[in-house]
């Protein structure tokens, strides 16, 4: 059997591979790409989203994904002095310009960090590249961003 190759078919293809890889840079050692691929996909289930007053306007259906925090370990910060760590940000931001904001503290610091996901797979949203979820946060919707394209990361 013989696959036809459209430049619709490559065009597809290309764009779901470069959706695999995340752009990481700011105050680190080590800017780079964080290479989805390499770190083994955990399921974190549905996820309702609610909008900016509690109202339930979609669910992440059968997300599959990793930790953000686990993603980000192999980024050193610029700084050694753990007691400047509290200055970082982490910026996430989409394709669109959508962004959202993380403190060190928020992800590192508390339970937040442990219920910050990287969204590979969905049920629900097979069509937005990678997603960002925060599972803790009561109005998820302001943290949920589709098409996740860069993390910046900076001292305040």
């Amino acid at each position: 059997m013989k696959i036809k190759i459209t430049p619709s078919v490559l065009f597809l293809f290309l764009s779901l591979k470069l959706q695999a890889q995340i752009k990481v840079a700011g105050d680190i050692t080590n800017p780079g790409e964080l290479a989805l691929e390499t770190f083994p996909v955990k399921r974190i289930g549905n996820i309702p989203i609610r909008n900016h007053v509690g109202l339930k306007k979609n669910t992440l259906k059968k997300a599959n994904g990793l930790l953000l925090i686990d993603g980000l370990k192999r980024f050193n910060l610029n700084d050694s002095l753990p007691k400047n760590y509290s200055r970082y940000v982490y910026t996430i931001t989409a394709s669109d310009g959508y962004t959202v904001t993380f403190s060190w503290n928020e992800l590192y610091n508390n339970d937040v960090g442990k219920k910050v996901f990287l969204v590979t797979q969905s049920k629900s949203h097979p069509k937005d590249g990678i997603i960002l979820i925060s599972k803790s946060d009561r109005f998820t919707g302001r943290r949920f961003v589709k098409d996740v394209v860069k993390i910046h990361i900076e001292h305040k």
